[in-house]
């Protein structure tokens, strides 16, 4: 009988579906922060303007007193450049993210440094934030996609440590954004337009609302992990139709029709970037509800005993 084998390269344990899914994911999230970039802003300043970390530097790399530098119009106009730099440099990563195969390491390596520049971004937020951790966490999602689809697509890693990867990154994206829905970071006013904008509801309940929203939040976070798939799984229902609910709020609310062309440009990246908190729980969904995550790993091949020595007969 022949022995089962079970492979533990992702782009055969799991469908091409998945695949497709995350793969668009990934270059939408880099395309949506392009357009961020080179249409935009991004907090780079937070850092690069921040006299307690960056006076020292300054000092000893470009021989400028900190006044000079937080005044200059060069410096200003570099980190514009540099923004749109990045603006430029995610969209070769939405590239590398539609062409990635196992045998293009170029693609790799790009997506493994859109990880890093999504990680500094995450950074530059958490800055920005008046250094929230919770503000950081809330990118987990993002900031992981790249890295782990790298390792979805080329068989990195088992199956069962990337899905574990997945749902912690995606337990600390809701967790994190619940901080702000209860009230323990103080919750975004777009938060509360948004919700009274699309409900309908006074701004008294839509508070409440999004205080039971960030109550669930925790809930769903810690009941991905499961260990019971009719705990598990729909709890990722939940936080795929609530990611896509939160995403498609950001163009929902503020996009105009009398204002279609300036306020899609302000605002569809930021439903475009949030993508993946939709698409992330899908994929889990199918992955676990297949049983992948259950399929016992391949037993060794059996030993073939060592056949008896036999002397070689006298010759004649």
């Amino acid at each position: 009988m022949t022995p089962h084998t079970v492979p533990l390269s992702p782009s055969s344990d799991f469908s091409p579906g998945l695949t497709a899914l995350l793969r668009w994911s990934c270059a939408a999230l880099f395309f949506g922060r392009a357009w961020q970039h080179l249409r935009w802003d991004a907090p780079f300043r937070s850092l690069l303007w921040s006299q307690d970390t960056m006076e020292g530097v300054v000092h000893q790399w470009l021989g400028l007193d900190w006044q000079t530098y937080a005044t200059s119009p060069v410096i200003a106009a570099g980190i514009a450049r540099l923004i749109q730099g990045f603006g430029m440099f995610y969209v070769l990563c939405g590239v590398a993210a539609l062409l990635l195969t196992p045998a293009r390491r170029w693609a790799r390596a790009l997506l493994f440094l859109g990880s890093v520049a999504l990680t500094f971004l995450s950074y530059c937020y958490y800055r920005d934030k008046l250094y929230r951790l919770g503000e950081f966490g809330e990118y987990a999602t993002q900031f992981t996609l790249p890295l782990l689809f790298v390792w979805w697509v080329g068989g990195t890693f088992s199956r069962n440590a990337l899905l574990n990867a997945f749902r912690v990154a995606l337990a600390l994206t809701f967790a994190c954004h619940g901080l702000y829905a209860v009230g323990f970071y103080p919750t975004p006013g777009e938060w509360i337009t948004m919700t009274t904008t699309l409900t309908g509801l006074s701004d008294a309940d839509a508070f409440r609302f999004v205080r039971a929203a960030g109550v669930l939040d925790f809930v769903v976070a810690g009941l991905i992990f499961a260990p019971m798939r009719g705990i598990a799984l729909p709890a990722l229902v939940y936080t795929a139709c609530w990611g896509l609910a939160t995403a498609l709020a950001r163009s929902a609310s503020f996009v105009r029709w009398e204002n279609f062309s300036d306020s899609t440009t302000q605002w569809l990246h930021e439903t475009v970037i949030r993508l993946p908190h939709a698409t992330v729980p899908l994929v889990l969904f199918f992955a676990l509800r297949s049983g992948i995550d259950r399929v016992a790993p391949a037993p060794a091949p059996a030993s073939v005993p060592p056949r008896p020595f036999a002397p070689a007969s006298p010759s004649a």
